[in-house]
């Protein structure tokens, strides 16, 4: 069959798309970029907030002439919610109910960048979160598949993902243990998706300081208000992961910290969110994932009676927008005529993508094929699309 695969959400749903499609042409099937022609759409959803369901379900409808899989995430918690030729959990059951094909192919689908998921669910049990509904406990891939599967990516960058990858541990590793090996014997960069900020431990410098280690941490905040991180049931307090940004920042001068944010949280008062965003400003992120905060059943936060108006969430959530996109824009600013080595990923209309090891988006004319090229780049002025204009170093 020739098979379209839709994902959303996080980058672990990105790896079990990725690894869906392997498995896929491995049976038989063909993999395409684009739905028009496929017998099949398979949608990896996403449930992480009501709109991402809303999102999951709307990826169906335009496709019911087709034969129509939904896997993942909205399935784990709500599968009545879908209405689809298969509503799966798992990618196993996927790949039974398509059995067999003949003539396996991928076309250009994915990215040069390459996810590999090394841990899956998660026991926080954060006060807003459905996600360990979703994706159960606590579970590592061993160190020797981790390896093995890493080496037969044969990438020129790989980015370890999953669901709370701190947390990994194999045969008396930790995950700092498992970065060191990696970047020591793997041929590739190794950028870290997101991650925790209460995991970091004495390696990190060892890590940090590495020249295939991307200059970049997403470290998770969610609030800067001491109030409402506590009633969240986050495992820190504000001082600490300020003074933890400034410990890796003393290490590593110009990496690229980015975080989410959760504006609109039951029970957030207005000095409350005033205090979140003048930690934004004090911290002074590269760049900050805002999500106004959506009720999952199920959930302590959702049982809350002071639920914050959607109005009102609206107005919070553009104003932290405005500041993260003023906080980005001084980042950017900041490497303009330096150079750095860039990873390009695809081109458009003669313009070649790319990302840097430190997170910033770079676009380069070029009539040469520069895809999965990494190329030592002089960093020019920042674009309104956000991203920074490049020319190679000569």
């Amino acid at each position: 069959m020739i098979i379209f695969i839709k994902t959303l959400g996080c980058r672990a749903n990105r790896y079990e798309s990725e690894k869906l499609a392997n498995n896929l042409a491995d049976s038989g099937h063909e993999i395409v970029s684009e739905p028009d022609n496929a017998d099949v759409v398979i949608v990896n959803t996403c449930t992480v907030t009501h709109t991402a369901d809303r999102k999951s379900r709307q990826e169906i409808y335009p496709w019911t002439e087709k034969k129509v899989i939904v896997f993942g995430c909205g399935p784990r918690v709500n599968p009545e919610q879908f209405d689809a030729d298969l509503v799966a959990k798992e990618p196993s059951e996927v790949l039974e109910y398509l059995g067999k094909g003949s003539g396996g192919k991928i076309h250009d689908v994915f990215l040069t960048r390459s996810n590999l998921k090394i841990q899956d669910g998660c026991e926080n049990f954060c006060t807003y979160c459905i996600i360990p509904f979703a994706r159960g406990k606590c579970s590592s891939k061993p160190f020797s598949e981790v390896m093995t599967e890493a080496r037969a990516l044969n990438a020129k960058e790989i980015v370890l993902t999953g669901i709370n990858i701190g947390n990994w541990k194999d045969s008396g590793m930790d995950f700092w243990d498992l970065m060191k090996v990696m970047l020591d014997k793997l041929d590739a960069r190794i950028r870290i998706s997101s991650i925790e900020p209460f995991i970091f431990n004495k390696n990190i410098k060892e890590v940090l300081t590495h020249p295939r280690f991307c200059k970049h941490l997403h470290i998770c905040l969610q609030s800067g208000s001491k109030g409402v991180l506590k009633r969240m049931g986050r495992k820190y307090e504000l001082e600490d992961f300020e003074n933890l940004i400034k410990k890796i920042r003393e290490i590593v001068p110009d990496i690229a910290i980015t975080t989410d944010l959760i504006v609109g949280f039951p029970g957030e008062t207005d000095a409350q969110h005033e205090e979140s965003l003048q930690f934004l400003e004090r911290v002074g992120f590269a760049k900050v994932h805002v999500f106004k905060y959506s009720r999952r059943e199920g959930t302590p936060a959702a049982k809350v009676d002071e639920q914050v108006p959607y109005s009102v969430k609206v107005q919070r959530s553009r104003e932290a927008r405005e500041l993260a996109e003023k906080m980005r824009q001084e980042y950017m600013t900041g490497f303009v005529g330096m150079t750095r080595e860039v990873l390009f990923e695809h081109e458009k209309n003669g313009v070649w993508i790319g990302t840097t090891d430190n997170y910033l988006q770079v676009e380069m004319k070029s009539k040469r094929n520069l895809k999965n090229c990494l190329i030592w780049v002089r960093l020019g002025n920042v674009k309104k699309n956000g991203r920074v204009k490049g020319r190679v170093v000569s």
